[in-house]
């Protein structure tokens, strides 16, 4: 079964709101599900590749969604499903950041920031 055909539970511990990054050429927009961290369509990734920064398997996975239909011209042309935020965030720079200091909310705050206030 196709992950992306799934209707996504959204999670309620950091609000389910979109969450936004921006850097350099790359930029996406995503939220947080029960299932993992869902990147929307749309989002534009850097064409550059970090293989030394990224893991083998997000490098991997980078790979098979470039070589795929979910992507044309480094655009994503469907939501995907990832394990993390950091994974999506991954996917998205091609290098390895930390989705939780990378993804804000519209207001600017990171999902760190929002993940402390939610734990209080």
């Amino acid at each position: 079964m196709d992950v992306a055909l799934m209707p996504f539970q959204m999670s309620r511990s950091v609000g389910n709101t979109v969450r936004f990054l921006n850097l350099g050429n790359a930029s996406g927009k995503g939220m947080i599900t029960t299932e993992g961290f869902v990147l929307f369509a749309g989002a534009v990734l850097n064409e550059k590749t970090s293989e030394k920064s990224l893991s083998k398997g997000a490098a991997t996975l980078r790979k098979k969604y470039l070589a795929s239909n979910k992507v044309k011209d480094f655009v994503t042309t469907e939501d995907i499903l990832f394990s993390s935020s950091s994974a999506a965030a991954d996917f998205v720079t091609g290098y390895s950041v930390s989705g939780p200091a990378t993804w804000k909310n519209a207001a600017g705050v990171t999902l760190k920031e929002l993940e402390a206030k939610a734990t209080k």
